[in-house]
């Protein structure tokens, strides 16, 4: 079976191997042939030939990487996946596949988007979405470009793990299907399930939430004064516009009414009880994080939630201690004004 080849180099839009240049022609129909022959009248869209049995109908299945959020080049995770696929498509499989993994290419029939979240995908029940695609099957037909969405920021391991499962829903598997060499992680219903045990932690990671936008609100049974929501708003603006240049691509934030789908949970109590001190002074907020722990380490690979705990003492400037913590888990290069130092100075309008 023909393998997967990498081109380094730019190539140009016209593929000159496989390529269809003309409509087959279909046989005439035989008047009193004396026996019964088959006539065959498939057109362009339906060749005879078995290596158009794809939903794209071209002899190689061309792929292409758009690196937009990668902090690496997963080309050669691309290049592992296409080959077990080479091999590992069976008679389940909707088609067999023949890839060509090219550095660029005008119209792609498959294109690997790396990018920072999974948003909207209704194949998985992930806590958080690490990759995304449309499950073709035998009677599916493609015009244009299909998207292979893999989440950046994993390790060679992992990436591979995530592509072999969305190029699985490419040739037609489903959830729980296993392909001929038997191996029944491939395409498990929980893709978080078959991570390996390298999975990056949220706290290393450049953006860790699983989501791009992010809502806050109090917990049930408190209440926003109009000025503490005010300050609270004035927060998520200030992180939604990039903090001052410290987030050069920033979430969009908002306060909303409603904890229960919240992301960041603001509690009002006498004491924060869940942090550390400051100079010695009791903490005046704190915040826990929840997310998946598909490693078992103890530690979140992603956060999904925070509770962020204001002692009284910070009761009269939610903004600034909602901001602080929900800062401190994206500020990458440096923490702008008013959240450095350990004086926390106080933001009057927040």
């Amino acid at each position: 079976m023909a393998r997967a080849v990498a081109v380094v180099a730019v190539l140009a839009a016209v593929l000159t191997a496989g390529c269809l240049t003309g409509q087959p022609a279909a046989p005439e129909p035989v008047s009193d042939p004396g026996v019964d022959l088959p006539y065959d009248d498939r057109t362009v869209s339906e060749p005879g030939s078995s290596v158009y049995d794809n939903p794209w109908r071209t002899d190689e299945i061309v792929v292409t990487v758009d690196h937009r959020a990668g902090e690496r080049n997963v080309v050669p995770d691309v290049m592992r996946t296409v080959r077990y696929w080479e091999d590992a498509a069976g008679e389940d499989a909707a088609y067999v596949p023949e890839y060509r993994v090219l550095s660029e290419y005008a119209e792609p029939d498959v294109r690997v988007a790396v990018v920072r979240t999974v948003e909207g995908c209704g194949v998985h029940d992930d806590e958080v979405a690490l990759g995304c695609t449309r499950v073709l099957d035998e009677e599916s037909r493609v015009e244009g470009t299909v998207t292979v969405q893999v989440r950046a920021g994993h390790s060679p391991n992992t990436t591979e793990a995530i592509l072999r499962h969305e190029f699985g829903h490419t040739l037609g598997y489903a959830h729980g299907d296993r392909p001929v060499d038997g191996n029944e992680t491939v395409m498990t219903k929980n893709l978080s399930a078959q991570m390996p045990a390298d999975v990056v932690d949220a706290s290393n990671r450049t953006y860790p939430w699983a989501s791009e936008t992010l809502s806050v609100a109090v917990a049930e049974g408190d209440s926003l004064r109009d000025v503490q929501r005010e300050r609270l708003e004035t927060a998520a603006r200030f992180i939604s516009s990039g903090a001052d240049g410290a987030l050069t691509d920033p979430p969009s934030v908002a306060v909303t009414d409603s904890a229960a789908g919240a992301d960041v949970v603001v509690d009002f109590e006498e004491n924060a009880t869940c942090g550390g001190d400051y100079g010695g002074e009791p903490a005046a907020s704190c915040a826990d994080w929840t997310g998946p722990d598909v490693d078992g380490d103890g530690t979140p690979e992603y956060y999904t939630g925070a509770r962020v705990v204001v002692g009284e003492a910070g009761h009269e400037k939610p903004g600034w201690h909602v901001g602080y913590w929900l800062g401190d888990t994206l500020w990458t290069d440096r923490v702008p004004a008013p959240f450095y130092g350990w004086d926390h100075p106080a933001a009057t309008t927040w």
